[in-house]
């Protein structure tokens, strides 16, 4: 840790002598270096190195459209595909949840009436 503003300068000086990032990800990749660019949240959505890693990913949400998540940060070589998670909407799952605390058809529609639930997509 003694020589760390050191080594620092020595990786700053390095790295301003190139035209752009681009140009230093290449020179690591090739040297099997780990590296990946430092960007802001929104800069990520959309980078071809982020959507390669699985970092960001895009999903179809039934009212929103197509919208960015973030990407399962673990990744293994034997692991099936993320799956497409989409929240559920408000209410998505009311009827169902109820029927299985055995409340009638009369009594969720009565739940519904006086507005102490929501139903369907919202």
């Amino acid at each position: 840790m003694k020589n760390r503003d050191d080594l620092n300068n020595i990786i700053h000086d390095w790295m301003q002598s190139f035209e752009n990032d681009q140009e230093i990800l290449d020179i690591l990749a090739e040297a099997r270096v780990p590296s990946g660019p430092v960007l802001a949240p929104y800069d990520a959505i959309g980078h071809p190195y982020f959507e390669s890693r699985g970092a960001v990913r895009e999903v179809t949400d039934p009212l929103l459209g197509n919208v960015h998540i973030p990407g399962d940060p673990l990744r293994f070589s034997d692991f099936p595909e993320p799956l497409d998670l989409v929240a559920p909407t408000l209410g998505q799952h009311n009827q169902s949840i109820l029927e299985s605390l055995d409340l009638s058809q009369n009594e969720i529609d009565q739940l519904n009436n006086d507005k102490v639930i929501i139903s369907g997509d919202t």
